[in-house]
């Protein structure tokens, strides 16, 4: 996709989203939430914060039991097939 100038027309009128529109006439609309409030105040803190809330876990292994099944000398395909090891003692 080509990458577009868009220009700022207005809020949608539930005000949750911006409207911009592109030099063709398409319209698209930007949410107003709290990624682009902490991008517009400059604050990379809060933005970094924010995105790392967003990154959704592929695996419920927690680190120490893939460290745990590294040194063991398991083959990182096979994590993906095998259950959360339970630990006893």
């Amino acid at each position: 996709m080509k990458e577009q100038d868009l220009t700022l027309v207005g809020l949608t009128e539930d005000k949750s989203k911006l409207v911009l529109v592109s030099d063709s006439g398409e319209e698209f609309t930007l949410a107003v939430d709290a990624r682009l409030r902490a991008a517009l105040r400059g604050d990379h803190a809060q933005l970094a914060r924010l995105g790392q809330l967003e990154i959704t876990m592929e695996s419920a292994l927690r680190p120490r039991d893939i460290q745990a099944r590294i040194r063991a000398g398991a083959s990182p395909r096979r994590w993906r097939w095998q259950p959360r090891p339970t630990w006893t003692g």
